[in-house]
Formats: structure tokens, sequence, C-alpha cells
């Protein structure tokens, strides 16, 4: 026997090992998860009063009664009837009654299986490392930002041109019309409709550009104009709207100029119009009219999307086991799926390919999201945390998550409330001090006279001091350190005012802006010059709060000293003046852009032109990292936030997104941008950006009007209308709250204080106006 024992030793161990393996996998899965091995009790049912499986489990296991254990499916046929079960396995769809689902419920947990231990018993779990490389694979499906134009490639960055051949379709003293004459579309993105025209000079004369309007009887006279196919884009009603921006005012020898216009209006019937340019053009000595039309064929009738999978498993991320019944849904699809037994998912999305830029759309796919998607309410499994992954949506996806547990939930409470009068549509923040001021309303001007004010809070929500702007204003700017706040003060029969005041209230500066003849212009604007500059647009602060940046609605722009009120430099954009004025870091640099799309930096100390590029239409937010510009514009349709280098201009890369921007924030490190909007837009709503590359990283269904970082960038707090949420970094949810009634106001500031305790937001505070506005201070409870 002992030298049996040494001869076969090694076979001993093994089959000793196998025993107590088996013994161990009895007692953890069999023996602790069977409560019973025989049938239940009616009084032993209706006892159970804590059930572990939700209804979409039971739906399941009914409908694949191979997974289900003899043991529990022998006692289920016996209380619910044989019949019934076996006709409710394979079938689509259960009629079952609540009361059904008690019971079946209850069997299983007599018999003491949970949802871990069948899905433990029917899937193979993944360690870490596998399961870490497996999410890693998703890295593919980042939004590759190279596939979308940059300003740098001309023609091919204006809507149509890439993909419809332009013709010259008018001159007038060497200068071009160019445009596709006729293009058709199928479809047209939900946020609108965009085309443009290029005007050159091609003589060897500066130009002017002058608008021209004609009447009917001379629009007759243009080849391709139909009376009939006009429409009357400011028809709100209908929701017909256009914005066009403007060219340069003035054209030297070789250059040229956008005319952008977007529009947007009901796009889902067949249709036809047209747009007419018209511009007169002068050379100082002669003047001419340059005038076309353009016409769009809308075909949504011919609209032809292919449609393609996104398919994937849902994990666990720290059991490595897959997750049944975990809802999935996607932004450019009707209804959702839910994992099966398995863990697995599988839907469909239209591979919606835009001929505005020749892009697919992109889908934002949402899983376990918290809110609603397109009608269709999402069932919540609380005990994970939400997870989202933005992708292309022209071709098929294999896309795997790993979810984490549901994060430690952050509450809050209000603790000050503060009636604006109007809402809060100019915002800025530093060092704990935010200003706002009213915008964007349709009150009477008696009442914006009245009530317009400049208010600034600190972090609690107390009022440190208000001002009235006697009207209403865009912009509003806390400088650096929160050491000064400035605004525009207008007036009823003078010159608008720019003021500076110290937070506690105290007037450092009043300013009216010299008016100065624009010495570029051939044709002069004004027979009689004023003394000040009448309307104002944008007024910032250095970083190092000595000076004070000013622009005018003509593009006049003046940089004084705040102390001596001295003119340091002045100079003339080349069209009207578009939102704001920044400086850079060190404020050597000033940054402008205009109506005409032009973006251009300008040294201060020399007035030099350092750089200037077309960047597109109406910047609506424009934010510097170390080392770039990052701009976003309130075009329609075919829209781009762009990434600029600091020093020359150059674009490092460029994203459609489809709509307006409201606004935009960036995280302390550098690393990651939040965009928001505030209306639908052509693929998300708001989305969380790698600054480096410009790709879309994840995006929340709620929160999409502005957003805030905060806790060393490990949270960011988003909100819409009343609608406040906060997220960790990589998307978890750890708060939301609905803080007020809000219809659909354009109050776009939100506020959080780096250790997140404490949130200053705006909201309409009731339904019935959405031009109403009340200041929300928030602490963490």
């Amino acid at each position: 026997m002992k030298d049996m024992f040494k001869k076969y030793w090694w076979i001993i161990i093994i089959l000793v090992v196998i025993i107590i393996v088996a013994l161990l996998l009895y007692f953890k899965v069999f023996k602790n998860s069977f409560g019973k091995t025989t049938p239940c009790t009616e009084n032993e049912i209706s006892a159970v009063s804590e059930f572990d499986f939700s209804d979409q489990w039971i739906n399941y296991l009914m409908m694949n009664q191979s997974i289900v254990p003899s043991d529990v499916l022998d006692c289920l046929k016996e209380h619910l009837g044989e019949y019934k079960i076996i006709k409710m396995n394979g079938q689509e769809r259960l009629e079952l009654t609540m009361e059904d689902f008690t019971k079946i419920k209850a069997i299983f947990k007599l018999h003491g299986y949970t949802p871990t231990i069948l899905s433990e018993i029917n899937n193979k779990k993944l360690s870490n490392r596998k399961l870490n490389k497996l999410i890693k694979e998703n890295d593919k499906y980042l939004v590759d930002t190279k596939v979308y134009p940059k300003p740098e490639d001309g023609n091919k960055f204006l809507s149509f041109f890439e993909l419809n051949e332009e013709e010259i379709l008018d001159s007038a003293l060497g200068v071009t019309l160019k445009s596709p004459k006729e293009v058709t579309v199928t479809n047209v993105t939900r946020a609108g409709l965009t085309r443009s025209i290029v005007l050159t000079n091609t003589s060897d004369k500066k130009v002017q550009i002058e608008s021209a309007i004609l009447n009917d009887n001379e629009w007759s006279k243009v080849d391709g104009y139909d009376k009939n196919l006009i429409i009357n884009w400011d028809d709100q009603e209908n929701g017909m709207v256009l914005i066009i921006s403007n060219p340069k005012i003035i054209l030297e020898p070789g250059e040229s100029t956008v005319v952008r216009y977007n529009m947007s209006g009901d796009f889902s019937k067949d249709f036809s119009f047209i747009n007419c340019y018209s511009f007169y053009i002068n050379d100082g000595t002669n003047r001419e009219l340059l005038a076309s039309v353009v016409k769009t064929n809308v075909k949504p009738s011919e609209k032809n999307n292919k449609m393609y999978k996104i398919k994937g498993t849902i994990y666990d991320e720290e059991t490595g086991l897959p997750i049944p019944f975990i809802d999935v849904q996607t932004s450019i699809s009707n209804g959702k799926v839910t994992t099966d037994i398995h863990g697995h998912y599988e839907i469909e999305v239209p591979g919606i390919l835009y001929e505005q830029s020749n892009n697919y759309a992109r889908a934002t796919v949402f899983v376990n999201t918290i809110s609603v998607m397109q009608s269709n309410q999402s069932i919540v499994n609380d005990d994970y945390s939400e997870d989202s992954f933005i992708v292309e949506s022209g071709k098929n996806i294999v896309l795997n998550f790993a979810l984490k547990r549901k994060p430690e939930q952050y509450t809050y409470k209000i603790t000050n409330n503060y009636d604006l009068s109007m809402q809060a549509y100019g915002f800025d923040t530093d060092s704990d001090i935010i200003a706002v001021t009213p915008f964007h309303t349709n009150y009477s001007e008696d009442y914006k006279y009245e009530k317009g004010m400049v208010r600034v809070f600190d972090k609690t929500g107390k009022l440190l001091f208000e001002k009235n702007i006697y009207g209403e204003d865009r912009t509003v700017d806390v400088s650096t350190g929160g050491k000064y706040v400035t605004a525009i003060v207008h007036s009823k029969t003078e010159a608008d005012t720019v003021y500076v005041w110290d937070i506690r209230g105290n007037e450092v500066l009043s300013y009216k802006m010299n008016y100065k003849e624009n010495e570029n212009l051939i044709v002069k604007e004004y027979d009689n010059n004023p003394k000040f500059e009448s309307s104002l647009y944008d007024a910032e602060i250095s970083n190092d709060n000595t000076k004070l940046a000013i622009q005018s609605k003509n593009g006049h722009v003046q940089i004084i000293d705040i102390k001596t009120k001295e003119v340091i430099r002045e100079f003339f954009m080349d069209s009207e003046c578009s939102h704001k004025l920044l400086f850079s870091k060190d404020d050597k640099i000033i940054y402008t852009s205009s109506t005409a799309g032009t973006l251009t930096a300008i040294e201060i100390s020399t007035g030099k032109v350092l750089w200037e590029k077309y960047i597109e239409m109406f910047i609506m937010d424009y934010i510097l990292t170390d080392d770039s510009l990052i701009t976003s514009t309130k075009a329609t349709g075919t829209s781009y936030l762009i990434s600029s280098d600091l020093k020359t201009g150059k674009t490092n890369w460029t994203l459609e997104v489809g709509m307006r921007c409201s606004k935009m924030s960036i995280s302390k490190n550098g690393k990651t941008l939040f965009w928001g909007t505030d209306t639908g837009a052509s693929n998300e709503g708001a989305m969380l950006i790698n600054i480096e590359t410009g790709s879309p990283l994840w995006g929340p269904v709620s929160g999409k009007q502005a957003g805030a970082f905060c806790n060393n960038d490990n949270y960011i707090l988003t909100r819409s209308g009343g609608n406040l949420d906060m997220f960790t970094i990589t998307g978890e949810h750890v708060y939301s709250a609905n803080i007020a009634p809000d219809n659909n106001s354009m109050s776009w500031g939100v506020y959080i204080s780096e250790d997140c305790k404490n949130i200053v937001t705006f909201a309409g505070g009731e339904t019935n106006s959405r031009f109403k506005g009340v200041m929300y201070a928030l602490e963490r409870e």
C-alpha cells in the first residue's frame, strides 16, 4: 500500500482536490442557494414580502424556462398551473397578473435563488484584466475628429461645397459671388439647414461691400428668381427662422469673405425655396450691384437611411459577471432594448448621413439611464450607476460596458433665492463671485429700463450689490480673482457707458467710448460724427485687472488703462462684433470675433495682427486652454466646435455639433471640455470632450445647458432649466433635483464651489413666462 501511494501519490492528491472543490461548489451554489427541496405551500408563498427578482427578470425566465432550475419549475407548475407555465415558454409577450408576478418571485425566494446566483450559473466570469482589456477596445470607436473638415480646407469646410459643384453666379467690379446654384437634400438635421456663398475680390482694387435691398421688380431680372419660392423666415409661429452672417466690409485684392446662412423650420415635407443675395460693390470710383439666387430642394421623401447594429455585453465592473435586464437606448433611435440573461444587447440605429457636411450623425449609447429618451421610459437598476458612449452611426459596432456600483449620492438643500425680475442670460464667475445680467426677453422697453440690473452674488447666494443697467445686455465680466465686475449701462438719450465696480459695488470706472471714424471705409458710416459710440457690445477686464477692452456694435475696439482711462490700443474689425472679446492669459494678446466669421489674434502692444482665420458664424462662446483657443458658434445645421493653436491659429481639430452652443466650461487640469446647448442638436445635447483630440467621451441625457467642475475635476454639475444633475468625471450619476419650474428659460449659468459644497444657479421660477428669472443657492447636506 505504501509503495502504491508513493507510485500514485500525485493521482491521489488530484482526486482529493477535485472532491474538495466539488464539496465547496455544492455548499456554495447548491446548499446555500436552495432554500427548499420540496414544493412550497400557499402559506409560505403569501408570507414572502421582499423579493429579489424584478419584473424584467420574471418575464425573461418565464419565456426562457430552460434556465429555470427544475425544483422551481415544478413548484411554479403546481401553484400557477402546468398548462400556463408551459404556454409561456418561448412566447414573446406574457399575460401575467400582478398576483402571478408576486407568486413567481416568492417561489424563487423560497427556493433560495437570487439574480446573482442565476447569473453565476449561466455565465462565465471575466477577470479584471480581461474585462479591462475588453472595455479598452471601445476606444477604437471614439469619434475621430480627423473626418471633419477644417477651415484651412477652404470650400470643403463650407456646407454643400464639397458635394456640389460651385459656379460663379454673378460678378461686379471684379468681385465674384460663387455658390452651388441648386442643391437637393434628403437628410436635414434636426437643428436646421445650412448653406454658404463666397465673395472674392479678383480685382486689383480695394472694395467695400454694402448691403442692397431690391424690390420684386428688380429681383425679377435676376436669373432663377421665383416669387413663389420665397419663404417668410421670420414666421416665428411656424418655426421658420433665418440666421445670416455678414460679409467682411472691406476686401483687399485677392481676399474672400463668406456669407453663411442657417435656416430652422419644418423640413419634414418635400418643398423647394430660394435665397436671394444682393450687395453693392464700391471701389471708390464705381458702384455696381451684385445679386444672385440660390435654390434648395428639400426631399425627405427620398431619404434612405441604412440601419446599423450596435451590440455588446454589459458587465458588473466589480464581479466581472454580465448584468441581465439593464436597459440600453440611443440618442437617434426610438425605443430601447434590455440585456438578456447573458448581459447581451443589440439595438438598431439609422446611419444618418448629412449631405450638408458629408458626415454621419453620432449616436450616444445610454446604459441604465436615469431619464427619459424620446418618450420611452427607462427602467433603472438602482444597484448600478449609468454609463454612456458616443459613436458614429454609419457602421456596425460592438460596444461593451462595465458598470460601477451606484456611488454615494449627494443631497443639497435650497438655502437662498432671489427674484431677478428677468432671466439671467449674461453670466460670469471667478473666485466664488457670480455676476448676471438679463437679456433676450420680451418685456416692454419701460419694464426693461426699470428692472434691468446687473447683480453680483457670493457662493452662498448672498447679494453683494446690484446696479441698474437700464435695459438688457448679453455680457458681464467678473475679473480674475473676483476683484472687479464690469457691465454696460444703457441710456434712453445718451451713448452707452461701461462701468467697473469693486465687489462691494463701489464705482472704479465709468467710460464712454470715444467715436472714431473707420478710415478703412470707402463709404463713410456717418455724415456728422457723433462724440461717442452709441451702442456697445462687450466689455472685458484683463487678467491682471489693469486694462479694459471694449467693443462697439460696428466693430470699433478700444483697450484702455482702467486707472488713467488712456487708450492703449484701438482698431476696427472686418465686420460687426460677435459677442465677446478675450484676453490671453498673459494679457499680451486680444482675441476678437466678427459676424463675418473671422477670429483674429492681435498683439496689444503693437496692434499687429498675429493671425486671422475664418471660423464660422456668430461665436457664442470661446475658451482658452494653455495652448489652444476653442470656439463654438451660433450656427445651426452644420456647426463646428473648433480648437485653434494659440500661437499660429492653425486648426488642431474640428467637431461637428450641429447647433448653437449655450455654454462651455473647462476642467481645471485642462483635459476635459464641457459643451452644452440650450436646444435640440443634430447629434447630442451636452458632451464631455477630450480637449487634446476633440473626441466626445460621454454625454448625459439630462443637464445640457451648462456645466461646472469641482473637487479637483472629479465631479461635474450640469443644469438644464430648473434641473440639476451631478456626475463623476467618468459619468456616474450622484445627484439629481428639479429645483424650480422652468419653461425653457435661457438662463445658462451654473456655479459650484471647488469643494462641491455650494451651488448657485438660475431658473425661470414659473411656467407661464420663460423670461422670468430667479437665483437659487444650494448647500450640500
